[in-house]
């Protein structure tokens, strides 16, 4: 009975410590946005936040840590890594001028509240990390003013609301790292202003809407570590200011579209760990800016197109545990930014291109697994920042002493794993 009486007692002399609402004159604001503050307070434990500056010291509120206001309203309430624990009150939504809500890198838990769907004059709301669950509440469609939308990093689940299309003006659009559900709506085509799509890492289902590919903004499109299926959309391909296509981890099926050769604009493609059937298009030699390429562990046929040797800003080649057969062109010696080149584990043959020794950033090259023969060129021995190299299951042999000494230095076990040539 003493420990409830104490408890009762800090309790009352916290809500106690906070400014009387009703005297708006001293305040500067309506009363019923102070109030919003106050559960604010109180239902995220606001005496252990890390920083309460003013918080209940003084009787203008537009004062307190991370609030902002202006023409005697709260506009803004900033408050990340800020140690809020406990749950988003629904008073929030009382707080008609808000254009800003941030609360991310918090230990914030419970559902979204739907009365933030009121905030009509919201432009950025960011919830990010935290330990937020229930859905998506669809009354978020009704934010017809909103331009950052952050949820990622929470325990959501249920599907995306397909009326989150509403949100004609919307830039940024982060749900990944949740549970999301269900199909992507393919209302988010509608998002003409959207610049960043991120989706990846939910349990997504169903195929790509093609009419993502109806965003003239867009610049990263994430879908990956989904349960994607269907074949990529050739939509896609008209996406002209496209710099980030990563759609990994998938159950994607059918043909690496020619028309990704397009995306003029495209630094990183990743497509890996997917089922994907067919040639490397060379179209993808076109992809003039392009930095990253993943295609591997797909079931690709065919050999590796010449024109990748073209794409000068490259830096990552990854088209390991395919089936791709032929010779490694000589062509990829001039993509002189390569830092990664994977090969690995394909059923490619003839001899190792003297032109790799050419490749003067590579750190990590991975030729092991697959039928290469002949002598291994001194050339490689030139890689000098080279620190990771596999060799191993072909039909090398090296004859050069000191580039022996070289691969032993980088693959200590490349001679003995080679297969005797018949």
């Amino acid at each position: 009975m003493i420990w409830t009486n104490s408890l009762l007692l800090l309790s009352t002399s916290i809500v106690q410590a906070m400014p009387d609402c009703t005297v708006s004159d001293e305040v500067g604001i309506p009363p019923v946005e102070c109030e919003a503050l106050i559960a604010l307070y109180n239902q995220t434990q606001g005496e252990n936040w890390t920083n309460h500056t003013n918080w209940g010291t003084t009787k203008t509120p537009c004062n307190w840590y991370g609030i902002t206001c202006e023409q005697g309203h709260i506009t803004k309430i900033n408050l990340p890594s800020n140690k809020l624990k406990g749950s988003i009150p629904a008073q929030l939504g009382q707080l008609n001028h808000l254009r800003m809500l941030s609360l991310r890198n918090n230990s914030l838990k419970g559902n979204i509240p739907p009365e933030l769907g009121e905030l009509n004059k919201l432009q950025e709301l960011s919830l990010r990390n935290n330990q937020l669950t229930g859905n998506i509440p669809v009354s978020l469609s009704k934010l017809t003013s909103l331009k950052e939308l952050h949820l990622r990093n929470n325990q959501l689940s249920g599907p995306i609301p397909v009326e989150l299309g509403n949100l004609t003006l919307v830039q940024v659009l982060n749900l990944h790292n949740n549970n999301l559900e269900g199909e992507v709506p393919k209302t988010l085509g509608n998002l003409k202003n959207l610049q960043i799509l991120n989706l990846y890492s939910n349990q997504l289902t169903g195929t790509i809407p093609p009419e993502l590919g109806q965003l003239p903004k867009l610049e990263w499109l994430l879908l990956s570590i989904n349960q994607l299926t269907g074949t990529i959309p050739v939509e896609l391909g008209q996406l002209g200011n496209l710099q980030v296509l990563n759609l990994s981890s998938n159950q994607l099926k059918g043909l690496i579209p020619p028309e990704l050769g397009k995306l003029a604009k495209l630094q990183w493609l990743y497509l890996d760990n997917n089922q994907l059937t067919g040639i490397i298009p060379p179209k993808l030699g076109e992809l003039q800016v392009l930095q990253r390429l993943s295609l591997d562990n797909n079931q690709l046929e065919g050999v590796i197109p010449l024109e990748l040797g073209k794409l000068s800003h490259l830096q990552w080649l990854s088209l390991s545990a395919n089936r791709l057969q032929g010779l490694i062109p000589a062509e990829l010696g001039q993509a002189t930014q390569l830092q990664v080149l994977y090969l690995d584990r394909n059923q490619l043959t003839g001899n190792i291109p003297a032109q790799l020794g050419n490749l003067a950033n590579l750190q990590m090259l991975y030729l092991n697994n697959n039928q290469l023969s002949g002598d291994i060129p001194a050339e490689l021995g030139n890689l000098s920042v080279l620190f990771n190299l596999k060799l191993g299951h072909n039909t090398l042999t090296a004859s050069d002493p000191k580039l022996v000494l070289f691969l032993n230095a980088k693959d200590s076990n490349w001679m003995d794993t080679q297969t005797p040539p018949k």
